[in-house]
């Protein structure tokens, strides 16, 4: 949030609105007005009620009220705040803005100066905070008759708690609203991050146009070892090893569903993946950030931890030769649930299994008999298909007898599809631009590092390896 931001805010204060204000990249969830009143219904502390940038909550379970944790020690987030009428909020204001005037930064750095002080700053003119654990109440340093709390994460999430600690679902809690920090380095991990969550405003062409038809696949996901939530932080490469190969395993499982989405020039709904490591900027503890305790492992990854959101929200593009180049979009992996995705879309749907074994040499695959059959009520069809093919026989048998599905669902897209692209050349050159659209994991411990020499990040892998065997040649 800008200055001129705090600005408003001030303006409206003064003429004797209580402020509730939140950031563009907040999504709410209920009406919090229930949960302000009890704040409302008194003069008292306290006086103004913020987010954190917290990864977890010291509240115990079925404490929905505001965050045991509050110290001068937690670092403030000015993504959702509010600040009712009392005697001292003017001022409260103008000392906030009164940062901006000394270059300290952005305006929460600010904020952070005035409640804090030299709990956070190493400026020697900031006093401490008086701090009131019990009562959950810093009063603001540098303005002592402003009593500040915090709201809870399973209150007022951020991503990284809706999405990876899933924390409002622990607690059981209603939860108010999120604000999407947290979700990765750039605005399309955000994005990302929303759809998941059914939360961001896509136009209704996103949903429903006319030429829209959708390639889904099932995708085999690991399940935690009985003993994984329970590992300590001195097994924390364990837990990376085991991340790294089931992501692995399951985007090259994908892999051939983009394969299959690129050969019928269909949009791709990503099948969605288990992860068991989050992935940061800098070290996780027992996999998780900060050491937060909330975390079980699997959860849904976010897009950003497989995946390089920027290139991939444009559509994955292969320049197969100069006057072609397939592009497929995407969708995220909750797509289909979504209630402004039409019925007519859903229910034109053809699951296409494993059927008949062929030698690849001596039978087409529009030479064997297919036949469709309805599956339980709001599923579609089925038909068991011969496999393996390429990508030139999977066009010819879509061609004849799957054209007119607006859903196309490979049940093992591997085995149906182990032939790969029809071409070397066409093989080649989407292999190597496809491994353009994969993260890397990140980070370990420099203390693990220096003693396994092991590396800080490690690149994830999306080709096969009997396909990497071949860019080798």
């Amino acid at each position: 949030m800008l200055t001129s931001q705090v600005r408003i805010a001030q303006k409206l204060y003064a003429l004797g609105f209580h402020i509730l204000f939140s950031d563009a990249d907040v999504s709410w969830m209920h009406d919090p007005l229930p949960y302000l009143k009890q704040h409302l219904a008194h003069d008292g502390a306290p006086h103004a009620l913020f987010t954190t940038d917290s990864l977890d909550t010291h509240n115990n379970f079925g404490d929905d009220g505001l965050e045991k944790g509050t110290s001068p020690f937690f670092n403030i987030n000015t993504g959702i705040y509010f600040v009712k009428q009392h005697a001292g909020g003017q001022e409260f204001f103008q000392k906030w803005l009164s940062f901006d005037r000394r270059g300290v930064g952005h305006d929460q750095d600010g904020l952070n100066n005035v409640v804090r002080g030299k709990a956070r700053s190493s400026d020697p003119n900031l006093p401490m905070p008086q701090w009131q654990s019990a009562e959950r109440i810093v009063w603001a340093a540098v303005h002592n008759s402003t009593a500040v709390s915090y709201l809870p994460v399973h209150v007022m999430a951020n991503s990284y708690t809706y999405h990876v600690g899933r924390v409002h679902k622990l607690y059981n809690s209603t939860l108010l609203a999120v604000h999407w920090v947290w979700s990765g380095k750039t605005p399309e991990s955000k994005v990302a991050n929303m759809r998941d969550a059914m939360r961001y405003s896509d136009p209704p062409l996103y949903y429903g146009g006319s030429n829209l038809t959708l390639l889904t696949m099932d995708i085999d996901r690991p399940n935690s070892p009985p003993d994984f939530n329970q590992r300590k932080i001195d097994e924390t490469e364990s837990m990376v090893r085991f991340h790294l190969n089931a992501a692995n395993y399951q985007l090259q499982q994908a892999y051939y569903g983009m394969v299959a989405a690129a050969a019928l020039r269909r949009s791709f709904v990503l099948p969605g993946y288990h992860c068991f490591c989050a992935k940061n900027w800098y070290m996780t503890q027992a996999c998780r950030i900060n050491g937060e305790k909330h975390t079980q492992f699997p959860y849904m990854c976010l897009l950003s931890d497989l995946m390089r959101a920027k290139l991939l929200l444009q559509g994955i593009q292969i320049p197969f030769t100069t006057y072609e180049t397939r592009v497929v979009h995407v969708r995220e992996w909750p797509f289909l649930s979504h209630p402004k995705v039409p019925d007519h879309i859903k229910n034109s749907r053809v699951v296409l299994a494993p059927g008949k074994y062929r030698d690849s040499f001596a039978s087409s695959v529009t030479s064997f008999e297919v036949h469709l059959s309805e599956l339980p009520a709001g599923q579609g069809m089925h038909a068991a298909v011969p496999w393996p093919m390429n990508t030139r026989e999977l066009e010819e048998l879509v061609a004849r007898h799957f054209g007119s599905f607006r859903i196309i669902h490979l049940a093992n897209a591997t085995q149906l599809l182990s032939n790969g692209w029809a071409t070397a050349d066409w093989q080649r050159t989407f292999d190597t631009h496809i491994q353009r659209y994969v993260t890397h994991w990140c980070c370990r411990d420099p203390k693990v590092m220096e003693a396994l020499q092991l590396p800080r990040q490690e690149e994830l892998q999306i080709v096969p390896k009997k396909w990497r065997d071949l860019l080798s040649l």
